[in-house]
């Protein structure tokens, strides 16, 4: 196996495990901004600098409390992955609202009235 694909599956790795911690610890927190919450994926840097984290919520109307609640969370639970995670460095955590979702349903509903239209005569 190369060099190469071994540290994409390392990266792989660390991204599940991420993942894995962060809606343990979030989840920990109690709090009621962060409403019932879907961490989706992840982008971390090679070097482990920093790590995108993708959400959703349950509901769309509390996307911005949740979104307040892991901004005001982050160095919290960025101390926390630092105690689970052994890496040499514990990244920056963003926290970022997934739309995809939301896009795929516009997308279904606008082929669901495509669809339903009468075709065209020419």
């Amino acid at each position: 196996m190369s060099r190469h694909n071994s540290s994409f599956h390392r990266q792989d790795r660390v991204k599940e495990q991420l993942l894995r911690e962060l809606a343990a610890k979030i989840r920990a927190l109690k709090d009621p901004r962060f409403g019932i919450f879907t961490l989706t994926d992840a982008q971390i840097a090679r070097d482990y600098s920093w790590a995108k984290v993708y959400y959703t919520v349950l509901d769309n109307d509390k996307q911005k409390d949740a979104q307040k609640a892991f901004d005001a969370s982050r160095g919290r639970l960025r101390s926390a992955l630092s105690h689970k995670i052994s890496l040499f460095r514990t990244p920056e955590l963003s926290f970022i609202y997934d739309t995809a979702e939301e896009q795929a349903r516009a997308v279904d509903k606008l082929l669901a009235q495509v669809a339903n239209e009468p075709p065209i005569e020419e």
